[in-house]
């Protein structure tokens, strides 16, 4: 999340999430050769084991590994913004269990997030059921909590549902806009739909005529430069549209505390800044003092000498 944050404040390309897995590999271990070689154990497990667990298996589609799935980078935002959401709607104890490797969630706190993405994507009632459906369909232990991983499958299907719903949706607006009825669209016909789904809010507000330019100059290269399908004109619209330019910016504030630690201190690491790092290190300090309780000699010798660096 921070990379991607990042990437976008500085005008940057997004990392794909393979390269940033890979990099992530590289910065943890220090040298590429030990890396590489943890990274190839994590794969290797992964292809192994991965259809043991629905969020293994999600994993592994975001690496590129599970190619029956078809992923993006705002299918990712999505998943870790649902993560996220549900997470913080849960009691405090389920939130700990969950980072330690539990994998039960209140049935209450899944049914109000999923209910809730449901009316900011303006769900169709049928597909807002059938997520309600599953949601309590999911099989509850006797204190109401269910699957965590099952339910951010079955979020997942739903997203991939709506995907599908906006692209009839954009079919529809490509029929609206080819107004000579030759079956590809002129940037004249291009703008005006933009233009009047900028109006109604339905793609991000904040697009600007050089913006509309490029997405049209994308489009029409995903058609290799001929005319513009009705294949290339729903990527371009639903690429564009609110929930996702925004889903970046929904992520990020409302993780919790704990989360947002080591957010922070990543955030540092990548900008190289001491002064931000400094403080964490401190506290890591402090930490020492307090196991050792001063009283090991060799304690207090190597804090004092890592203080002194």
């Amino acid at each position: 999340i921070v990379a991607d944050v990042s990437d976008a404040k500085h005008s940057l390309e997004r990392l794909p999430f393979a390269n940033f897995v890979y990099e992530y590999f590289v910065m943890k271990f220090g040298q590429r050769y030990f890396a590489e070689i943890n990274l190839y154990g994590m794969l290797k497990l992964l292809s192994e084991h991965a259809m043991q667990s629905p969020r293994l298996h999600q994993f592994s589609a975001f690496l590129g590994l599970d190619v029956s799935l078809r992923t993006t980078p705002e299918h990712l935002d999505f998943y870790l913004s649902i993560f996220a959401k549900t997470l913080n709607a849960a009691p405090d104890a389920e939130r700990t269990s969950i980072r330690i490797g539990g994998d039960k969630i209140s049935q209450e706190a899944c049914m109000k997030i999923g209910m809730r993405m449901a009316e900011r994507l303006n769900a169709p009632e049928a597909i807002a059921k059938d997520l309600r459906v599953k949601i309590e369909a999911l099989d509850a232990d006797t204190n109401g909590r269910v699957s965590f991983d099952n339910y951010l499958w079955h979020m997942m299907h739903f997203y991939r549902e709506m995907e599908e719903e906006n692209m009839e949706y954009a079919r529809q607006l490509f029929g609206k806009a080819d107004a000579d009825g030759d079956g590809s669209l002129s940037f004249d016909e291009f703008q005006d739909i933009v233009n009047e789904l900028i109006k109604t809010q339905t793609i991000d507000p904040t697009l600007t005529v050089r913006n509309i330019e490029n997405m049209f100059s994308e489009a029409i290269k995903m058609c290799q430069g001929v005319a513009l399908t009705p294949e290339a004109f729903c990527s371009a619209i639903t690429s564009k549209s609110v929930t996702k330019s925004r889903m970046l910016q929904t992520v990020v504030p409302i993780v919790d505390d704990a989360i947002t630690n080591y957010i922070v201190f990543d955030q540092a690491l990548l900008e190289e800044s001491w002064d931000h790092i400094k403080p964490f290190l401190r506290r890591k300090l402090d930490k020492i003092y307090m196991a050792a309780q001063l009283a090991n000699p060799d304690a207090k010798r190597e804090t004092s000498q890592i203080e002194g660096q």
